[in-house]
């Protein structure tokens, strides 16, 4: 499982969607918890951790929001020279075979389907975790 004080960006345009994530990643005990509604503000929170020596070490991030979409995120973060290793886990109720494919060639570490309960999530950190210690 990801250390409990991994810096966590969740990245939605939903807000319910991003309080329910932020309670079970608290619930499961994560503390530093960050949020970003578009590709916009997801960039700039990503900026603004590796300044602060603080980096994001896992993102959450939805696939469909205005503004960009989170395989638009996804690219930018894997050409970011501080955070290109950082785990990303795309977020989604789309299961569009040529999302994954794409999200999946762009280097992300993770797929979650949309709903998900707490205990899924969980599952999926602790197999993310898994796969990255290989």
């Amino acid at each position: 499982m990801f250390p409990i004080d991994t810096k966590i960006l969740v990245v939605d345009d939903a807000q319910t969607i991003v309080a329910q994530m932020k309670m079970f990643l608290g619930e499961i005990g994560y503390t530093s918890i960050i949020s970003a509604k578009n590709l916009a503000e997801a960039t700039s929170q990503l900026e603004e951790s590796i300044k602060s020596n603080s980096p994001v070490g896992l993102v959450l991030c939805d696939v469909n929001m205005p503004g960009g979409s989170g395989l638009d995120f996804l690219k930018h973060v894997r050409r970011h020279p501080s955070a290109s290793a950082t785990p990303f886990i795309i977020v989604t109720s789309e299961a569009e075979k040529s999302t994954i494919t794409e999200a999946i060639a762009g280097g992300v570490t993770g797929y979650l389907l949309k709903p998900f309960s707490k205990a899924i999530l969980q599952k999926k950190l602790a197999e993310t975790w898994e796969g990255l210690q290989q």
